[in-house]
């Protein structure tokens, strides 16, 4: 028997439902990839569910990042794995949370709070207006005394 993982507690919004394009081409009767068949079917992704492709694995954890989604399962065996989904193959995702953090989202949404992470990013450097730099010759620096 596994022994139980122990998760940290979630952060929210917690991604709890992920609905994509198919990210497994559909097969022919031969065995043939179809790689050219719309994208029609959509695939359903939840939290504390069977993993849509490999059977006897669990979704554990979602998360959102800039260009994709990282989904980490668990199998009965222990087993762990994360999937990887581009940003363009998702169609919805759906968070959950508590009541606070719910209104925190929908005041920071209506400009009255800074939902940005970019807090801790320096800030751009302001250009020097008293300094002009030494010409260059054919993008060579040239010596200054």
């Amino acid at each position: 028997m596994t022994q139980p993982l122990a998760l940290p507690e979630p952060g929210y919004p917690l991604l709890v439902n992920l609905f994509t394009d198919n990210l497994v081409p559909p097969k022919d009767e031969a065995g043939a990839s179809k790689a050219h068949a719309p994208k029609e079917e959509v695939v359903h992704w939840a939290l504390t569910q069977a993993h849509p492709f490999i059977p006897g694995m669990t979704i554990m954890r979602m998360f959102v990042l800039t260009s994709t989604v990282e989904v980490y399962s668990r199998a009965n065996d222990g087993t762990c794995m994360r999937d990887t989904i581009p940003m363009a193959r998702v169609r919805l995702a759906q968070e959950g949370m508590p009541p606070q953090v719910f209104v925190e989202e929908i005041t920071a949404a209506e400009g009255g709070g800074d939902d940005d992470d970019d807090d801790d990013l320096p800030d751009e450097p302001e250009p020097d207006e008293d300094h002009t730099p030494a010409p260059t010759a054919n993008g060579q620096q040239t010596a200054t005394s």
